[in-house]
C-alpha cells in the first residue's frame, strides 16, 4: 500500500508538471508570431469547389477558423500550377483572384502584406491572419 501512495504521488506530480509545461508552451505559442510558409489551399479550394473562409474541417487540411484556433498569424498561400495545365497563366490568376476574394469577404481578419512594415501594421491592428505576397520582377 505504501508503494501505491508513492506511485500515486509521483504520477500526480508528473501530471501537474506536464500541465504546467503545456500551459507555458501554449502561452509562448500564442504570444509569438507564427508564420506558415506554404499552404496549397487556393488550388485545393478551386479543385474541391470550397472556400477557405468557411469551415472545411472534413474536406481540407486548413481553413480560416482552424488557423485562428491554431494561432497562425501569417500565411504564404501557394499560387502554382504545373506545366501540364491547359492555360497555366489563367489558372495562376484564378488562384490569386480566389485569395483576393477571401480577403475582400473577410477584411477584419485577412490583410495582404507586401513588406515587413505591412506585417507589423497588421499585427498592431490585431488582424490575426495576414498573408504574404512577394513581387516577382519581370
Amino acid at each position: 500500500m505504501k508503494n501505491f501512495y508513492r506511485y500515486f504521488l509521483l504520477l500526480s506530480f508528473l501530471c501537474i508538471a506536464a500541465f504546467s509545461f503545456a500551459q507555458r508552451a501554449k502561452k509562448i505559442h500564442f504570444n509569438a508570431i507564427l508564420i506558415d510558409t506554404h499552404n496549397d489551399i487556393p488550388t485545393t479550394a478551386i479543385d474541391k469547389e470550397v472556400s477557405f473562409d468557411q469551415s472545411l474541417k472534413t474536406k481540407t487540411h486548413s481553413d480560416l477558423q482552424r488557423m485562428a484556433a491554431g494561432g497562425v498569424d501569417a500565411q504564404f498561400f501557394s499560387i502554382w500550377c504545373d506545366g501540364n495545365m491547359k492555360n497555366p497563366y489563367a489558372w495562376a490568376n484564378r488562384e490569386i483572384d480566389t485569395v483576393m476574394a477571401w480577403t475582400n469577404r473577410n477584411p477584419s481578419t485577412m490583410v495582404q502584406a507586401f513588406t515587413t512594415a505591412d506585417i507589423i501594421k497588421a499585427a498592431k491592428q490585431k488582424n490575426w491572419l495576414y498573408y504574404l505576397v512577394w513581387k516577382v520582377a519581370t
